[in-house]
């Protein structure tokens, strides 16, 4: 999970001195242990709150479920109606798993129960909050661009058809001109809604398996790619890679078929060269690209003309990657790499997310 670079500002709502003088000493302890420096603001009920929320913009609310003037889970909602843009973590002295979920569906980003704090626990909770708040803000944009995308598309080929009936000698060219637009607008709608599935499966999935499963149905049911599957590297002599999930057309393909990310013939494909570069890599086509050869006739079998392996990376070290197979060659262009590559990215940090909250619970 990324760091933050500046100081945290922190509207802290609890209207118990002993519970607010604690969670500040807390912060205070995880900023000298860790870096982790917060500029904290107190309020003491939701209405004192509500100004500040108007006079200034915070990063993180710490958010007691149980105030003067407010009480309850309605507390989050009105809460995050006012600021929309900032990661609300709930305090409470009660354990609840309904009351967590449901806190999540009000807007929250986390859930803290007052007698498991702890200076560590605190900061990672900060750190998760401001970075599920952040995927958050980059769903809304994908689906922002989706609509624009859309709209605009829809516009030029409005703008098409109106020229058609006005420029007859022109027709056979502007229809191929709409279809190649059409077609377009298809590929980009594909691609667009494949990472908005994973995005919403990476801020909703709890368990690393179930993040990696999901994610390969996505991208095979809503990308409409053949087969998609996971490997990690393993630190051994032949630096092999363990496939840890795969959805699709596979026939026994990845129990056959040899991977490793060592510089030789069986690690210069595109998985093995993904992990070993930290980049994106392209398998154009399995009929003809050299790189492709020990796997070439396996993949043909099975329908595969191309793929691409998008990297795990972790402190941009890869650890793992993400490999898509497509039933035609030449299936990844830019646009695509680009979407796919933020894909991995958004599963890279889910599954250090997940991993990092497996720690926390287990302390």
């Amino acid at each position: 999970m990324s760091q933050p670079s500046s100081t945290i500002r922190l509207l802290l709502v609890e209207d118990n001195p002993g519970d607010a003088v604690l969670i500040q000493e807390y912060l205070r302890l995880a900023d000298a242990a860790a870096g982790t420096a917060c500029e904290v603001t107190p309020a003491v009920s939701v209405g004192l709150a509500a100004q500040l929320l108007r006079q200034n913009r915070f990063d993180v609310i710490l958010l007691d479920l149980s105030l003067p003037d407010s009480h309850g889970l309605t507390t989050v909602g009105y809460v995050n109606g006012l600021a929309p843009e900032t990661a609300i973590i709930v305090l409470t002295g009660l354990e609840d798993a309904t009351v967590d979920v449901q806190a999540v569906r009000q807007g929250a980003q986390d859930y803290l129960v007052k007698n498991r704090l702890g200076p560590d626990v605190l900061v990672r909770s900060i750190r998760y909050a401001l970075e599920r708040k952040a995927i958050a803000r980059r769903l809304k944009r994908a689906e922002q661009a989706l609509q624009a995308g859309n709209d605009q598309l829809e516009r030029k080929i409005e703008g098409r058809s109106s020229e058609l009936k006005m420029v007859v000698s022109a027709l056979q060219n502007e229809v191929r001109q709409r279809q190649s637009a059409e077609a377009e607008l298809r590929r980009a709608n594909h691609a667009l809604r494949t990472v908005k599935a994973c995005m919403e499966a990476i801020i909703h999935l709890a368990d690393e398996q179930d993040l990696l499963e999901e994610i390969c149905r996505i991208v095979i049911e809503v990308g409409g790619y053949r087969m998609a599957w996971v490997g990690y590297a393993q630190d051994d002599e032949p630096k092999s890679i363990r496939a840890v999930a795969h959805v699709g057309k596979d026939s026994g393909y990845l129990e056959q078929a040899q991977f490793c990310w060592a510089d030789t013939a069986l690690g210069r494909g595109p998985t093995g060269a993904a992990i070993r570069t930290g980049k994106p890599v392209i398998g154009r086509n399995f009929l003809s690209d050299p790189e492709l050869a020990p796997w070439r006739e396996e993949a043909t079998k099975r329908g595969f003309q191309s793929s691409m392996a998008l990297p795990l990376l972790r402190d941009g070290q890869a650890f793992g990657a993400l490999t898509v197979y497509a039933a035609k060659a030449d299936a990844f262009d830019p646009t695509h790499v680009e979407l796919l590559s933020e894909l991995a990215d958004d599963l890279s940090f889910g599954i250090i997310t997940l991993r990092l909250q497996a720690g926390r619970e287990n302390s």
